[in-house]
């Protein structure tokens, strides 16, 4: 490595590759958005049609170009960038007039080339460290080609194919996105101080020095969020397109302790795995995004009772419980609550389940909100498509129930659609099932055979739950949520 005296960055004798640091979040949520066939194309189709050229021509026209004779300081700042971040495109950088503190690139396929924008005001209140910072985060965007998933332009245009969960989940993905980014800004300025001060600049809009930033502090506050969110929840926050400034600058003091990034500057320190980076960021991640099972209140209560009762009963619906679907209900529900329904079913009459799920289900219409409803379905849907299936009689049991909490009965077929799979219902098409058809459940699962879960089920609820633990292995018996 090689030590750049004026802001003394460590070169790498080669490019790192940044690939491997990647959220594994985002990596996730990016599978399951493109299982979404409507949505991929429409990605495509808008990615298409881009006209080349029509980025640097509106640039040229509008911005400053910067040059090594216009701006030595700006040009060794980018050589700098990109001696540490492997990249396979080249860079022009402006600079636009404007007062916001910002920073924006585009990539033009045509040219191969990618297009770094920074604002005046931000050229004139940031260190050169702190561009550093900005401009790796801005050549990682178009290094993961994060511009193939325009979030906006999905918003503005693709409200035909945007049901409110894949919002929720785009929403999701680009604030992963975005702490990804951050760690190559991490990785070009270096130092966390420095990147942390950059972010508290461009969100608080203070930089000049009547405000002493101080990085203990700010990080307090999102304790403080954490801990109110143990009560309420802000629905607004599931729609933020970036996590908020506390948020981003703690996981940026993860990855800055990480093997990875201390590796990357000869440090030598004890230091945490990248898992262990992984696993605290997911943690923190949940603030932002809904849970029905979030607050430990009467609804939560009622919510997840009514959820378990509800997979038991589409698991049920076709006659037969198989494995897959267990470890499904096991994975979204948990562990013991599932074993204790499991065997409740084992023992109760399937209309007596039924009479349950509906008591349950008014009460969670009443009081939950159609988010929580939503995800509640979708978890159903999953349930029901665990073994790779779903048969006539799961599906008018989807959408029967979601009739009863009054989620839209398209929404099943959304979900089905989303996970490509078919209904095995015969001649019936999903198309040709009306509203008016969907109440029929109740009578067809009574017609059903409820078969054994298992014969080793004994009298005393404990002993029960140890033998089936032994016959429905999970990998993970402590995982409470959803495992896609």
């Amino acid at each position: 490595m090689s030590l750049l005296n004026e802001c003394k960055i460590l070169v790498p004798k080669q490019a790192i590759d940044i690939i491997p640091l990647q959220c594994e979040g985002e990596k996730r949520i990016h599978r399951e958005l493109m299982q979404n066939a409507n949505l991929r194309n429409f990605f495509e189709s808008k990615e298409s049609s881009k006209k080349p050229y029509s980025i640097r021509r509106r640039l040229l026209k509008n911005a400053m170009r910067i040059t090594p004779r216009m701006s030595p300081m700006l040009s060794n700042l980018l050589d700098i960038v990109l001696k540490i971040v492997k990249v396979d495109f080249s860079v022009e950088l402006f600079v636009m007039a404007s007062a916001e503190l910002n920073a924006k690139s585009d990539f033009d396929e045509k040219e191969n080339m990618v297009f770094l924008v920074i604002t005046s005001s931000l050229l004139e209140h940031l260190t050169q460290s702190e561009l550093l910072f900005i401009m790796g985060h801005e050549i990682a965007k178009q290094r993961f080609k994060y511009g193939k998933i325009d979030v906006q332009l999905a918003l503005d245009e693709g409200k035909d194919i945007l049901v409110p969960l894949t919002i929720l989940k785009l929403m999701s993905w680009q604030r992963y996105a975005t702490i990804t980014c951050d760690r190559a800004g991490l990785l070009c300025c270096q130092c966390f101080n420095t990147a942390a001060t950059t972010l508290f600049k461009i969100t608080s809009g203070v930089t000049t020095g009547q405000l002493q930033f101080n990085v203990e502090d700010y990080l307090n506050q999102l304790e403080d969020v954490k801990s109110i969110n143990e009560h309420t929840e802000a629905p607004e926050d599931w729609f933020d397109s970036k996590p908020f400034s506390p948020l981003r600058i703690k996981a940026l003091e993860l990855f800055a302790n990480s093997d990875i990034f201390k590796n990357s500057i000869d440090d030598k320190t004890s230091s945490l795995t990248f898992e262990q980076v992984e696993e605290s960021i997911e943690e923190f991640m949940k603030i932002m995004e809904p849970s029905y099972f979030g607050q430990e209140d009467e609804l939560a209560a009622k919510m997840k009772d009514w959820l378990a009762y509800a997979a038991v009963l589409v698991a049920m619906a076709n006659g037969e419980i198989v494995q897959e679907e267990i470890n499904k209900i096991i994975s979204i529900i948990g562990y013991e609550k599932s074993l204790n329904i499991l065997i409740d079913a084992k023992h109760l009459d399937i209309d007596r389940i039924f009479v349950k799920v509906r008591k349950l289900g008014e009460a969670v219409w009443v009081k939950s909100n159609k988010i929580q409803r939503l995800q509640m379905l979708r978890d159903l849907v999953m349930i029901a498509a665990a073994d790779g299936t779903i048969d006539e009689y799961e599906f008018y049991a989807l959408v029967d129930l979601a009739t009863m909490i009054e989620v839209p009965t398209s929404f099943v077929t959304e979900v089905i659609n989303e996970l490509s799979l078919e209904v095995d219902n015969g001649s019936q098409t999903l198309e040709s099932v009306k509203d008016s058809d969907l109440s029929q459940v109740q009578h067809i699962i009574a017609k059903t055979q409820v078969i054994e879960v298992t014969e080793k089920i004994e009298t005393d609820k404990q002993a029960a739950i140890e033998t089936l633990k032994q016959d429905f292995p999970v990998i993970n018996t402590e995982q409470d949520g959803l495992d896609e």
